[in-house]
């Protein structure tokens, strides 16, 4: 078995009613057959259900296909949406709610927001908007993929030659433990240090690619509801600054990949701490300088926004339980 599904039968004990499916191959599910944010919604007691709905559709309709594994109690993308679903406004209207990361408080939420970076969008899991309106929080979540998504080496587009050949970005990386990257015929060759999860890093580093270029171009027939693009255009061009992060879930309740969780944490924490020397790279990648971009360090895990938010989370008993934010 592996470790995320170990991690997977451990969080299923938990499940709000009480009851285990499983897929042909033994994963631990929600439900059996399909599924809807109705069924999500009553599973988690959530009150407001139009809200839910139109969040679950948009969290669900990205490019990774994640309405197709949400029905697993591993899933990425679930956690997430239960979290931040109170603050999901598909409107101009204000919020009354906020949560505070850092110093600052946020009352918007967009999920699974496209912009552009290579040949493919950056799908960035979050986007906070500030609640003066001055300041996005772009932020990656990881549940379980530093667990079981370790690679000693992978290999990306041609498209990223430019940025990886780039003195400080070889630096940056050599400083958590990375080989040199090889630019290859078939594109640039990223070797990890022994069990460190690879694209983690390769993504936040597209993802600041991302933030700098700016929101990608939709096709119609995509699943985000026709204003929701337009209302992301609009605060991202109102916005005065930026700030990139990675938010991921600390497997210290559940006893599974406590190692990998600190291996992923140091790594982060090497390469990033040269933030100024990166954000430089990128700038001159992108052949322009955007407003004010800050990168976080240091992961924020979803038990530090849960201890520094506990009213935010008062109706939010069932996820808060399922998840062992206690």
């Amino acid at each position: 078995m592996s470790k995320t599904n170990a991690f997977a039968e451990e969080l299923a004990v938990n499940i709000p009613s009480g009851e285990i499916y499983r897929s042909k191959s033994g994963v631990p599910l929600f439900f059996v057959g399909s599924t809807s944010s109705d069924m999500f919604a009553s599973l988690f007691s959530i009150n407001e259900r139009i809200k839910f709905k139109e969040a679950f559709r948009v969290a669900t309709g990205g490019v990774g296909n994640e309405f197709a594994k949400i029905n697993s109690v591993a899933s990425s993308a679930l956690l997430p949406l239960l979290v931040f679903h109170p603050l999901f406004v598909n409107s101009e209207q204000d919020n009354r709610l906020s949560i505070k990361i850092g110093q600052k408080f946020y009352n918007r939420v967009f999920f699974e927001i496209r912009n552009k970076v290579v040949r493919r969008p950056s799908c960035i899991d979050i986007v906070l908007q500030s609640d003066d309106g001055k300041t996005l929080l772009f932020l990656e979540s990881k549940l379980t993929e530093y667990i079981d998504g370790i690679k000693d080496k992978a290999i990306y587009g041609k498209g990223y030659w430019k940025l990886y050949s780039d003195t400080r970005i070889k630096e940056a990386l050599k400083k958590g433990g990375f080989k040199e990257p090889l630019l290859t015929a078939n594109g640039v060759l990223l070797s990890a240090p022994e069990g460190v999860y690879i694209e983690g890093i390769k993504q936040s580093l597209s993802h600041l690619i991302g933030i700098v270029k700016g929101p990608m171009d939709i096709k119609e027939d995509d699943n985000y509801p026709s204003d929701y693009l337009e209302q992301y255009r609009k605060v991202y061009s109102d916005a005065e600054e930026f700030i990139y992060g990675t938010i991921i879930y600390d497997p210290t309740a559940i006893g599974i990949g406590k190692e990998e969780f600190k291996a992923y944490i140091n790594t982060y924490k090497n390469i990033f701490s040269n933030a100024p020397e990166i954000l430089a790279s990128i700038s001159e990648y992108c052949g322009t300088k955007n407003k004010p971009l800050t990168i976080l360090e240091t992961p924020i895990t979803y038990q530090e926004i849960f201890s520094n938010n506990e009213t935010f989370f008062d109706n939010l008993h069932k996820v808060k339980a399922f998840y062992r934010f206690q």
